[in-house]
Protein backbone atom coordinates (compact mmCIF):
# COMPACT_ATOMS: atom_id res chain seq x y z
CA UNK A 1 0.00 0.00 0.00
CA UNK A 2 2.82 1.93 0.92
CA UNK A 3 4.02 1.98 -2.75
CA UNK A 4 0.87 2.64 -4.24
CA UNK A 5 0.51 6.21 -1.95
CA UNK A 6 3.72 6.91 -3.21
CA UNK A 7 2.68 6.22 -6.92
CA UNK A 8 -0.19 8.57 -6.30
CA UNK A 9 2.02 11.58 -4.53
CA UNK A 10 4.54 11.37 -7.59
CA UNK A 11 1.27 11.42 -10.15
CA UNK A 12 -0.07 14.36 -8.50
CA UNK A 13 3.61 16.37 -8.05
CA UNK A 14 3.91 15.53 -11.85
CA UNK A 15 0.53 16.91 -12.60
CA UNK A 16 1.09 20.39 -10.44
CA UNK A 17 4.57 20.76 -11.92
CA UNK A 18 2.89 20.69 -15.62
CA UNK A 19 0.01 22.42 -14.60
CA UNK A 20 0.89 25.41 -12.48
CA UNK A 21 2.95 26.74 -15.43
CA UNK A 22 0.10 26.57 -17.99
CA UNK A 23 -2.50 28.12 -15.71
CA UNK A 24 -0.17 31.37 -15.01
CA UNK A 25 0.76 31.33 -18.35
CA UNK A 26 -3.06 31.50 -19.61
CA UNK A 27 -3.94 34.10 -16.20
CA UNK A 28 -1.00 36.41 -17.66
CA UNK A 29 -2.62 36.58 -21.72
CA UNK A 30 -5.67 37.25 -19.96
CA UNK A 31 -4.59 40.16 -17.57
CA UNK A 32 -2.57 42.01 -20.43
CA UNK A 33 -2.80 45.60 -20.62
CA UNK A 34 -4.58 46.94 -23.48
CA UNK A 35 -5.62 43.58 -25.50
CA UNK A 36 -9.02 44.11 -27.20
CA UNK A 37 -10.33 47.74 -25.77
CA UNK A 38 -13.91 48.87 -26.85
CA UNK A 39 -11.74 51.08 -29.11
CA UNK A 40 -10.17 48.07 -31.19
CA UNK A 41 -13.49 46.58 -31.00
CA UNK A 42 -15.33 49.47 -32.97
CA UNK A 43 -13.18 48.66 -35.40
CA UNK A 44 -14.19 45.62 -36.53
CA UNK A 45 -17.12 44.34 -39.23
CA UNK A 46 -16.30 47.25 -41.23
CA UNK A 47 -16.59 49.88 -38.60
CA UNK A 48 -13.14 51.39 -39.38
CA UNK A 49 -14.19 52.38 -42.54
CA UNK A 50 -16.24 55.09 -40.93
CA UNK A 51 -13.84 56.01 -38.19
CA UNK A 52 -10.97 58.72 -37.78
CA UNK A 53 -8.02 58.88 -36.11
CA UNK A 54 -7.74 62.19 -33.65
CA UNK A 55 -6.19 64.47 -36.02
CA UNK A 56 -9.17 63.41 -38.58
CA UNK A 57 -6.66 60.64 -40.68
CA UNK A 58 -8.94 57.62 -42.03
CA UNK A 59 -7.60 54.46 -41.45
CA UNK A 60 -6.02 52.34 -44.29
CA UNK A 61 -7.65 48.80 -42.98
CA UNK A 62 -9.19 46.69 -40.35
CA UNK A 63 -5.94 45.93 -38.84
CA UNK A 64 -4.62 49.94 -38.31
CA UNK A 65 -7.59 50.79 -36.79
CA UNK A 66 -7.31 47.61 -34.37
CA UNK A 67 -3.61 48.59 -33.83
CA UNK A 68 -4.69 52.01 -32.92
CA UNK A 69 -7.41 51.89 -30.66
CA UNK A 70 -5.84 48.67 -28.58
CA UNK A 71 -2.73 51.13 -27.68
CA UNK A 72 -4.99 54.11 -26.08
CA UNK A 73 -6.28 55.76 -29.30
CA UNK A 74 -9.58 57.08 -29.39
CA UNK A 75 -11.11 56.94 -32.94
CA UNK A 76 -13.69 59.24 -33.91
CA UNK A 77 -17.11 58.72 -35.66
CA UNK A 78 -17.92 62.07 -36.43
CA UNK A 79 -21.72 63.06 -38.04
CA UNK A 80 -23.54 66.36 -39.73
CA UNK A 81 -27.11 66.73 -40.26
CA UNK A 82 -29.13 69.22 -41.69
CA UNK A 83 -32.66 70.37 -40.83
CA UNK A 84 -34.76 72.68 -42.44
CA UNK A 85 -38.18 74.88 -40.72
CA UNK A 86 -39.76 77.68 -41.37
CA UNK A 87 -39.89 81.13 -39.35
CA UNK A 88 -43.08 82.43 -39.47
CA UNK A 89 -42.38 85.66 -38.23
CA UNK A 90 -39.57 86.25 -41.08
CA UNK A 91 -41.41 84.21 -43.69
CA UNK A 92 -37.84 82.55 -44.15
CA UNK A 93 -36.74 79.24 -44.61
CA UNK A 94 -34.24 78.36 -41.91
CA UNK A 95 -31.32 75.61 -42.35
CA UNK A 96 -30.23 74.09 -39.22
CA UNK A 97 -26.57 72.78 -39.28
CA UNK A 98 -25.88 70.09 -36.41
CA UNK A 99 -22.98 68.16 -35.68
CA UNK A 100 -22.19 65.35 -33.49
CA UNK A 101 -19.18 63.48 -32.57
CA UNK A 102 -16.05 65.82 -32.63
CA UNK A 103 -13.80 66.66 -29.95
CA UNK A 104 -15.03 68.34 -26.65
CA UNK A 105 -14.51 71.52 -25.77
CA UNK A 106 -12.52 73.20 -29.07
CA UNK A 107 -13.36 75.24 -31.62
CA UNK A 108 -15.30 73.49 -34.30
CA UNK A 109 -16.56 75.36 -37.51
CA UNK A 110 -19.04 74.90 -40.37
CA UNK A 111 -19.84 75.85 -43.76
CA UNK A 112 -23.45 75.55 -45.30
CA UNK A 113 -23.69 76.17 -49.34
CA UNK A 114 -26.71 76.52 -50.93
CA UNK A 115 -26.33 75.89 -54.65
CA UNK A 116 -29.02 77.92 -56.73
CA UNK A 117 -28.22 79.56 -59.26
CA UNK A 118 -27.13 82.02 -56.96
CA UNK A 119 -24.54 80.30 -54.56
CA UNK A 120 -25.08 81.42 -50.57
CA UNK A 121 -21.91 80.29 -47.86
CA UNK A 122 -22.67 80.53 -44.94
CA UNK A 123 -19.26 79.87 -42.38
CA UNK A 124 -19.89 79.73 -38.44
CA UNK A 125 -17.44 79.27 -35.70
CA UNK A 126 -18.51 77.22 -32.32
CA UNK A 127 -17.67 76.17 -29.52
CA UNK A 128 -18.32 72.25 -28.96
CA UNK A 129 -19.79 70.79 -25.86
CA UNK A 130 -18.40 68.81 -23.35
CA UNK A 131 -19.95 65.68 -25.72
CA UNK A 132 -17.92 66.80 -28.56
CA UNK A 133 -21.39 68.24 -30.31
CA UNK A 134 -22.61 71.12 -31.29
CA UNK A 135 -26.56 71.77 -31.91
CA UNK A 136 -26.91 73.62 -33.57
CA UNK A 137 -23.73 74.58 -35.08
CA UNK A 138 -25.05 76.78 -37.56
CA UNK A 139 -28.82 78.35 -38.66
CA UNK A 140 -28.97 79.88 -42.31
CA UNK A 141 -32.02 81.83 -42.37
CA UNK A 142 -32.74 82.30 -46.69
CA UNK A 143 -35.54 84.99 -47.22
CA UNK A 144 -36.83 83.63 -50.91
CA UNK A 145 -39.79 85.56 -52.00
CA UNK A 146 -40.06 83.21 -55.31
CA UNK A 147 -40.16 79.46 -55.67
CA UNK A 148 -36.20 78.40 -56.55
CA UNK A 149 -35.05 74.70 -55.62
CA UNK A 150 -31.79 74.09 -54.33
CA UNK A 151 -29.21 71.47 -53.35
CA UNK A 152 -28.15 72.56 -49.68
CA UNK A 153 -24.53 70.78 -48.16
CA UNK A 154 -23.06 71.17 -45.35
CA UNK A 155 -19.81 70.46 -43.86
CA UNK A 156 -17.89 70.52 -39.90
CA UNK A 157 -14.31 70.21 -38.59
CA UNK A 158 -13.13 70.54 -35.28
CA UNK A 159 -10.17 72.49 -35.15
CA UNK A 160 -7.95 69.25 -34.60
CA UNK A 161 -9.25 67.96 -37.75
CA UNK A 162 -11.75 65.94 -37.48
CA UNK A 163 -14.82 65.96 -40.15
CA UNK A 164 -17.50 64.79 -41.86
CA UNK A 165 -20.28 66.57 -44.20
CA UNK A 166 -23.55 65.68 -44.38
CA UNK A 167 -25.94 64.09 -46.66
CA UNK A 168 -26.75 66.86 -49.34
CA UNK A 169 -30.79 68.15 -49.07
CA UNK A 170 -31.50 67.69 -53.17
CA UNK A 171 -34.61 70.09 -54.61
CA UNK A 172 -35.13 72.48 -51.34
CA UNK A 173 -37.73 74.75 -52.05
CA UNK A 174 -36.51 78.07 -50.86
CA UNK A 175 -39.70 79.34 -51.14
CA UNK A 176 -41.93 77.16 -48.91
CA UNK A 177 -42.07 79.76 -45.83
CA UNK A 178 -42.85 82.86 -48.00
CA UNK A 179 -45.78 84.64 -46.81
Amino acid sequence: MSKSWKSCVAVYAITAAIALPVVGWATLVDAAPGGNSANAHACQKGGWQTLQTATGDSFTNQGACVSYGAHGGIPFSPSVTLTLSCDTDLHSLVITVAAFGFHPNILGGSETLIHDGHPQVSTNQVLLDANGNANPADQVIVTVNHDASALVTSKFADAAGVHASATPLRNVDLGQCAA
